[in-house]
């Protein structure tokens, strides 16, 4: 059966003893309760807390009985506490208190009083004797200084006895020699009992205990059969949590990957988890089982019907405020139901919804006052945080409880991909690799940081973004030094079409490949992106090289005027025999208007997001990045 306290919806709630007395009412005769030992078996860790299950083993016996459980740490939320019993055993309550601390060992304790005291003792004594050596040498001082009196005085009579003052001097000097040497040897006596002292007291402060306050749990049990029986003790504790960490090693001859996963697990909860079952989890602890409900959304009329033009979604300051008005409160709406959505009442409930519903209301407000294009946003499986994951690791694992973070490894595995490279000629005269990898692992990827190595040789660092089960990965490899590329504007020309002008480009995309073998590359280019549709068009005419069908280039970037082509450029194509891509783009508008570009920082900003780039990420259009310099021969 399932007894817990705050946590789930029961007949009765126990609350701990230093908030309320209304614990159940003990049963006559039942004896003291006895201290039973427990062991944790699970433990569930999410972002920042964790779920720790202790299995108590109850002794056989009948009737209702009494056990005390110690040890629980002072990271414990008190409210969490709930238990779990085997058929035949009927729990019938949970008292938590604050646990005495236990004195230390009486005769650990005298020994090291003893040891303390003896140092004490010789200390006092080397420093009585170094103060006794401190008159004994000024004794010695006096008596050399009489002597030179007396000697002076017998010299001015004519009486001195030469032999008698030379004797007496060196007798002074002796002592004086003897003493200075044995207080040397007191005072570096002394220094070392002091240093031993320290030595004790910072032992005495290590060998206090870490954390001042334990929890003691006290269960009371009904047993029906006399037989062992097992009791599941479950709690949440605070001051531990985890985040992911990868690993991916490539090879230039190999289309498989190795994706290490990790957890890096931050554990200071005050108790040490050794050989347990771990789960690493997204959720939270007090997550509400039942879903949101949808309100009604009001609307009435206001102001006049004038019309607006129609723009293009992609074009302007005001649309960009409202598609990061838009991602804002779908974040807001995630965050709130996966971190904040503890409801354990019907009223946390209510508010829940509120809240949730309110930000709905915004949303939609947003798309009623947006223009058409305005509302149309990328899917949000493009960018969008996987909201919940579970790993269960198959092996047991020991997190002590310490302030240095320790590596948890999730899996190991190989992931399908091809390796091409990626050409930018506007951006970059380098090449970069890429990788495009297939989550074949039943769970998703969480966002996080990544270390990247190629042949066995460290590339650099990028962050993995979150990604679903089945879905692509995109990780850059690092520049090629060995394939170049450049951007030539070879012919440009104007003419008239009605009463439009016509501005025509001829372009030349060149690949200098000095590798021995042939590349797979993506060949990256733009046109010009008009502001308004109904305004300025743009055609595009590339006969040799037909533009990439992939769906998704097709769908986010090509529709924002970035081209993609997909070749094969052969071995040793460089200098006269360099590899030449030629397309030709016609951009349309009133012979009357002039075109000129124009992008705000905040649009700018809000392009790179559309399109996936991130720092450190090559993104989900696989573009590739970077600024460098030619370096090698040029060719056509």
């Amino acid at each position: 059966m399932l007894f817990r306290t705050g946590c789930l919806s029961l007949c009765f709630w126990i609350f701990p003893t230093y908030l309320s007395a209304q614990s159940i009412t003990e049963p006559k005769g039942v004896p003291v309760a006895a201290l039973i030992k427990s062991e944790i078996r699970n433990v569930t860790l999410f972002r920042e807390q964790a779920l720790v299950t202790r299995e108590v083993k109850v002794p056989t016996g009948k009737g209702v009985r009494e056990f005390l459980v110690r040890g629980l740490p002072s990271q414990v939320v008190l409210s969490s506490l709930f238990a779990e019993s085997t058929a035949g055993l009927e729990v019938r309550g949970l008292r938590i208190s604050p646990q005495k601390l236990e004195t230390q060992d009486p005769s650990r304790a005298s020994k090291e009083a003893q040891e303390s005291s003896k140092l004490a003792r010789e200390r006092s004594a080397v420093e009585r004797r170094l103060q006794s050596m401190s008159k004994n040498l000024g004794y010695i001082d006096q008596l050399m200084s009489y002597s030179a009196s007396t000697a002076h005085q017998d010299l001015n009579r004519g009486v001195l006895n030469s032999q008698s003052l030379t004797e007496l001097a060196g007798f002074a000097m002796k002592q004086r020699s003897e003493l200075v040497e044995e207080q040397l040897k007191l005072e570096e006596q002394l220094a070392n009992l002091a240093t031993k002292q320290e030595e004790e007291v910072a032992r005495d402060i290590q060998s206090l205990p870490s954390e001042t306050m334990l929890y003691e749990v006290q269960i009371t049990v009904d047993s029906r059969d006399d037989k062992e029986s097992v009791v599941l003790l479950s709690y949440v504790v605070g001051n531990c949590g985890w985040s992911p960490k990868y690993t991916i090693h490539g090879a230039t001859d190999k289309s498989d990957f190795q994706v290490k996963y990790g957890a890096m697990v931050r554990q200071t909860s005050g108790e040490n988890w050794g050989q347990v079952k771990l789960v690493l989890s997204t959720l939270s602890p007090g997550i509400s089982s039942t879903g949101p409900t949808l309100n009604p959304f009001r609307v009435s009329l206001s102001g006049s019907n004038a019309s607006k033009e129609s723009n293009d979604p992609f074009g302007s300051d005001t649309q960009d405020v409202f598609r990061q008005g838009l991602h804002s409160l779908r974040h807001q709406n995630v965050r709130i139901e996966s971190e904040q959505a503890k409801a354990l009442v019907e009223a946390d409930n209510l508010q829940r919804d509120y809240t949730l519903n309110t930000h709905a209301s915004e949303i939609q407000n947003l798309e009623l006052m947006s223009e058409l294009g305005q509302s149309k946003a990328i899917a949000p499986d493009s960018g969008d945080d996987i909201a919940s994951q579970t790993y269960a690791l198959e092996q047991p694992v020991s997190l002590e409880s310490r302030t240095d973070p320790q590596l948890v490894q999730i899996f190991d595995t190989l992931f399908p991909g091809k390796l091409y490279h990626v050409a930018t000629p506007l951006l970059s005269t380098f090449a970069y690799r890429e990788a495009d990898l297939t989550n074949q692992r039943p769970e998703g990827l969480l966002r996080g940081p990544a270390t990247i190595y190629l042949d066995n040789r460290f590339v650099g660092q990028m962050e993995i973004p979150s990604i679903a089960s089945g879905q692509h990965l995109i990780v850059g490899f690092g520049a090629d030094q060995q394939v170049r590329t450049r951007r030539e504007l070879l012919e440009k020309s104007e003419d008239q079409k009605g009463g439009n002008r016509r501005v025509n480009f001829r372009y030349r995309l060149v690949v200098a490949n000095f590798k021995s073998t042939p590349v797979t590359m993506r060949m990256i280019d733009r046109i010009p992106l008009p502001a308004q549709t109904s305004e300025v068009t743009t055609h595009i005419e590339s006969k040799a090289f037909p533009l990439s069908q992939d769906g998704l280039f097709r769908r986010v970037q090509y529709a924002r005027g970035i081209l993609r082509w997909d070749l094969v450029v052969p071995a040793e194509r460089f200098g006269e025999k360099a590899f030449d891509l030629e397309y030709t783009s016609t951009v349309e508008f009133d012979r009357n208007r002039t075109l000129t570009a124009f992008a705000s920082d905040n649009q700018r900003k809000a392009d790179a997001r559309e399109l996936g780039t991130r720092p450190n990420s090559s993104g989900m259009g696989g573009m590739g990045g970077g600024m460098g310099g030619m370096g090698g021969p040029s060719g056509r």
